[in-house]
């Protein structure tokens, strides 16, 4: 994707998100660098039934860069105990 599609195509959109899958953190960084649109990555696994826990717009300013190890919030209702 990041030799196939210019930034221009991908101007309007404000962020992505991911599946609870895990995201190698060098394609993550060159697609925010490339494109300037923040992945928003979220934890979770099929025993979990989907993501518990997610990086979100709010906190992507001041959390997102820091590392690729924070996770963000845990989903309202979630019964993964940290």
């Amino acid at each position: 994707m990041l030799d196939a599609i210019s930034a221009a195509d991908l101007a309007c959109i404000r962020f992505l998100s991911t599946g609870a899958a895990p995201l190698d953190p060098t394609v993550q960084r060159a697609f925010e660098e490339r494109y300037g649109i923040p992945i928003l990555l979220s934890y979770g696994a099929t025993e979990f039934a989907g993501p518990v826990a997610a990086m979100t717009a709010e906190l992507y300013p001041e959390w997102g860069k820091r590392s690729s190890v924070v996770l963000g919030v845990r989903f309202p209702g979630s019964s993964c105990a940290y």
